[in-house]
């Protein structure tokens, strides 16, 4: 209709009779039988009140005449065999109407210069039609009141609050600067219309086919109302350097709004349960307690977006995008954050089996009403609980600013975010339990203090996230990347499901576990890493004389069975090295230990950074020695290192192992340099500072990494390692400390 219909909204009025003693009558909608189970529509004065049906639509034309559409959106159109007015579904044949007399009195409808007339018979079953024939008791007066007024009425005087606007066709208006509040829009066709500096606060645009449409920029559109509404492909957003729209509380409650464009929209407690967002852009859009549940965000951009305190439960935000996004306090799991309980409640949670009336009201404090019965459970001693009121039950964990508390009711359905992107967004204190985050791409995320308890991040992508104190009860990292990231403080009993963390086959290498408690953890095949780099295969004793002599003809095929490809034609070098205890060093933040390795001219010397610091060779005689002296101290200070006078120096010998560039990934990573370390009773290959990830590309992922921290203290008796075995095998002498952390070969082909 956009590219076929020229007329201009001129208004929405009633038309009634004008006979002299009453009653009025409406022009309404008449039903008359066909003879044939069916049913014909006339127009007629038929109508004793005024309803939907009875309010009618005008449009102006450029040639000055009127269409007119009724309530139930029929047109009227002529019949020329009767020579009267009848109704058509077609536009295109609406009958174009001339209109005298009084805009808002008495007023004559004309068609081809004719009048036309109607009557009032006795019998209202029968319509009383518009006609063009005059006969004796004809009347061609309309009294005519006005619903809302026109478009051009409108723009004169910029208001049009609560004006009824149902059905209109407004399509290519121009509606700027014009108090649009309450407005009523409700199956208008607004394509191509502009609501430039207009105020659309509780704007009802409802169960409205919405395409095609761009409101320009309103000035305001607080708690505008698209409930149900088609708004597909729509642009609603403004740039993100532009003051956003204010469209706090707005009711968007299962539209689509599929390709939409809602950038930095203010959408602050806006309701979009259970609508669809398919693709849609909300880039830098603040969603502050919104409520998502049930939503269809697939593939949808949330960058830049604010989304704290929302609730997204049972929503699907597969291949979202939430890069630089904050979600802090965000209810995407089986769980919702409530408030944040004193420290000092932790002596009481861990010696009353039920709660006391201190903690029922400081529950009160955060409203939540507690049962005075409810029990306490002990998850983990210390620093997880659960009070078991029926309301609940709640979930309370240990943090550094107090106790965090969730409800943790079993109807809270957790969302799917698999395949997301979440790269650098932060999630702090969120609810994620149970969530579905296969595959997410979240490189230096933060996710501090968040309850992750039975989430599924196998196979994602984690490098430098930040974990810290938060619940991992029972979360799933297996086939992850998780290099340099921190667990610091976190706990990981067995989740809901009764099942232990798992780290299986994930790249754990400059992880940090400081603090870390994760009970009956699984870790098999996941890569680790030491001061030396990644340990991945033990070799005998006996092969050093090979590799000093650079044959390494017996060695290849132990690596490749290893899952290690070294291609045709490898490189093996003499690289000694020297490790330096720091740890007597009180400068802040210093490294408490430095691996250095003579390499061809240089001695490459790393710390903290998993870039090596290079000297010259000619230092060597300063390394060869026990401790470090001062003339070394100062040589580290000149490269900015700080290093502690008689630091212990150790001396070993190793190799540096070049595989060819001909090397195919038989695990799903591969390093390209290795270094061999002579051990006391075996020979130790090592992967060495840099991995390569297999992508679906063909260029892999390279990644840079450093020694895993305090992983050995994270874990207990029963946690298996990676190479299958529990840890307190080693306490046990059952498995060599350093051979626990060698990954499993593959499965035999």
């Amino acid at each position: 209709m956009a590219s076929t219909f020229s007329g201009v909204f001129a208004g929405k009025f009633t038309f009634y009779s004008t006979q002299s003693g009453g009653p009025n009558y409406y022009l309404t909608t008449c039903r008359v039988s066909d003879g044939n189970h069916g049913w014909i529509y006339y127009p007629g004065m038929n109508g004793a009140t005024v309803g939907t049906v009875e309010k009618f639509l005008l449009y102006k034309f450029p040639d000055g005449t009127f269409r007119i559409q009724s309530g139930d959106l029929r047109w009227l159109a002529y019949q020329s065999s009767g020579n009267f007015i009848e109704y058509t579904d077609d536009p295109t044949q609406a009958a174009a109407f001339s209109i005298g007399g009084n805009d808002l009195g008495s007023t004559t409808l004309q068609f081809n210069q004719q009048p036309v007339y109607y009557q009032i018979l006795n019998n209202l079953q029968a319509p009383n039609l518009l006609t063009l024939n005059k006969v004796n008791d004809s009347l061609s007066i309309f009294a005519r009141v006005q619903i809302t007024p026109s478009i051009d009425d409108i723009n004169s005087s910029k208001s049009a609050a609560n004006g009824d606007f149902t059905n209109a066709i407004l399509l290519g208006q121009s509606l700027q600067g014009v108090n649009f509040t309450g407005a009523n829009f409700t199956g208008a066709q607004l394509a191509g219309a502009s609501f430039n500096g207009s105020t659309l606060d509780q704007a009802i645009m409802s169960q409205t086919n919405l395409q095609g449409f761009n409101w320009g920029t309103p000035a305001s559109a607080v708690g505008i109302d698209l409930t149900g509404s088609n708004a597909s492909g729509c642009v609603f957003g403004v740039a993100s350097s532009a003051q956003p729209i204010n469209c706090s509380n707005a009711k968007l409650t299962g539209a689509n709004l599929s390709g939409a464009n809602l950038v930095n929209l203010n959408l602050q407690g806006a309701q979009l349960g259970n609508a669809s967002l398919v693709g849609a852009t909300l880039d830098y859009a603040n969603l502050t307690k919104a409520n998502l549940n049930g939503v269809v965000a697939l593939g949808a951009s949330f960058q830049h977006g604010t989304l704290n305190n929302v609730s997204a439960q049972m929503g699907n935000f597969i291949q979202a995008n939430f890069n630089d996004a904050t979600l802090t306090q965000a209810a995407m799991g089986a769980s919702s954050y409530l408030f944040l309980l004193n420290a000092s409640f932790e002596n009481e949670l861990e010696t009353s089996k039920y709660v006391q009336s201190d903690l029922v009201q400081a529950f009160s404090q955060g409203g939540v009403s507690l049962d005075p019965n409810a029990a306490i459970e002990i998850v983990i001693k210390n620093q997880l609980w659960m009070i078991l009121d029926p309301a609940g039950p709640y979930k309370l964990m240990s943090a550094d600013s107090g106790i965090l508390v969730y409800n943790n009711n079993p109807s809270l359905s957790p969302a799917t975010l698999a395949g997301a992107s979440m790269q650098r967004a932060v999630f702090s204190t969120a609810s994620l339990s149970g969530a579905d985050l296969r595959g997410v791409q979240a490189s230096f995320g933060v996710f501090d203090h968040a309850d992750i308890g039975d989430a599924s991040f196998s196979g994602a992508s984690l490098v430098q996230a930040n974990f810290t104190q938060a619940n991992l009860s029972g979360a799933d990292f297996s086939n992850a990347v998780l290099l340099q990231t921190l667990f610091t403080g976190c706990v990981a009993g067995p989740g809901g499901n009764r099942k232990a963390i798992s780290f299986e086959s994930s790249q754990l290498q400059g992880a940090d576990f400081s603090k870390a408690t994760f009970a009956g953890a699984i870790l098999a095949n996941g890569v680790v890493a030491d001061n030396y780099g990644a340990p991945l295969l033990p070799l005998d004793l006996s092969f050093q004389t090979a590799l000093n002599n650079g044959d390494l003809s017996q060695i290849t095929p132990l690596f490749k069975k290893a899952g290690y490809d070294l291609g045709t034609n490898p490189d093996v070098q003499s690289a000694p090295f020297w490790v330096i205890d720091n740890s007597a060093c009180t400068t802040p933040n210093a490294p408490k230990q430095y691996t250095a390795e003579l390499v061809a001219n240089s001695i490459l010397v790393y710390g903290n950074s998993n870039t090596p610091t290079q000297m010259p060779a000619s230092y060597k005689p300063l390394f060869n020695t026990s401790t470090a002296s001062q003339n070394l101290v100062s040589i580290f200070s000149r490269y900015n290192l700080a290093l502690a006078l008689n630091a212990p120096i150790t001396q070993g010998n190793g190799w540096n192992l070049l595989p060819d560039t001909d090397v195919a990934f038989i695990r799903n990573y591969r390093f390209p340099q290795m270094k061999i370390i002579q051990e006391t009773n075996y020979l130790m290959a090592y992967g060495y500072s840099i991995v390569l990830l297999q992508t679906p590309g063909d260029t892999p992922e390279t990644w840079a990494f450093g020694a895993t921290i305090n992983l050995n203290n994270a874990l207990n008796a029963v946690a298996i390692g990676p190479s299958g075995v529990p840890f307190g095998w080693i306490q046990q002498g059952l498995v060599d400390g350093g051979l626990f952390y060698v990954p499993l070969p593959p499965p035999a082909s």
